[in-house]
């Protein structure tokens, strides 16, 4: 589940043996979950001349399952770890959308105008305008069947309270009040950063593999980027009243505080 660390606990890695390990590579690690992208200046059937060469003949196998998510919150969440620092880590997250979702372009500019660069609201107001912040973004992530909007801030432990709550200002404002100008503007940032994040290879290569892995088929950039040109502020607002619901907010708290009172306050948890 996706809730769990990914590099396991002290128990269960000092608890892995050989025959674990082996058992785990016979089983995912099979030619039907396996893609292979290659990037450059190189022949396609040379490319798969050589795979088939090194890898023709792998066992076949199918891969285990993996748990479909659980999608049952009804109330806000706050978990608290207090620790003895000088800053305060402040995560809250949303439920998003998953990898495949027709509407991820609609949110991904959504995250844009909300948290990504420097021009974003949470940015200008909790950084530039209060001055609250150490820093302050906003990320989407897409899973098979799940995803996450979350916005993350670093700030002096007085400053914790004031800057969760201009947050949740600016979430509540996003669902609202998004103009024109702030669409265009923020397809124009999500045009220009695919496109030069794809002059590098390595981008390229993992552009191609992740979406034959994960959704069945390779778009184009320019299919992208037409699917980016063609979201309204409609949608934008639509997504946003869908996905920014505070009974469904999630929150972490890192820092020198006693207790998580202040913060269940704020979301009504």
């Amino acid at each position: 589940p996706l809730g769990r660390d990914t590099g396991g606990t002290p128990e269960t890695v000092l608890g892995l043996s050989r025959e674990v390990l082996l058992k785990c590579m016979a089983s995912q690690y099979v030619p039907s979950n396996i893609v292979v992208t290659v990037a450059g200046d190189v022949a396609h059937q040379e490319v798969v001349d050589a795979i088939y060469g090194y890898l023709g003949d792998w066992p076949s196998g199918e891969p285990g399952g993996w748990f479909p998510v659980s999608d049952e919150q009804g109330t806000p969440r706050v978990y608290l770890e207090r620790r003895n620092s000088e800053q305060t880590h402040i995560a809250l997250a949303m439920h998003g959308l998953p990898a495949n979702h027709p509407q991820r372009y609609v949110l991904y500019l959504l995250n844009t105008i909300l948290g990504e660069g420097m021009s974003s609201r949470l940015f200008l107001e909790l950084r530039e305008e209060q001055g609250l912040v150490y820093g302050v973004s906003s990320g989407v992530s897409h899973f098979r069947d799940s995803g996450a909007l979350t916005v993350y801030a670093a700030t002096d432990p007085r400053n914790a309270i004031p800057s969760l709550k201009t947050i949740l200002t600016e979430l509540g404002k996003v669902k609202d009040d998004v103009l024109e100008t702030e669409l265009s503007k923020a397809k124009e940032m999500a045009k220009g950063r695919l496109l030069l994040r794809l002059e590098d290879t390595r981008a390229v290569a993992l552009w191609g593999g992740g979406q034959a892995l994960l959704l069945g088929e390779i778009q184009t950039p320019e299919e992208v980027v037409s699917h980016i040109d063609a979201v309204t502020l409609e949608e934008v607002h639509a997504i946003a009243q869908t996905l920014i619901s505070p009974q469904r907010f999630n929150l972490a708290v890192v820092g020198p505080h006693r207790g998580s009172g202040r913060f269940e306050n704020l979301l009504g948890a």
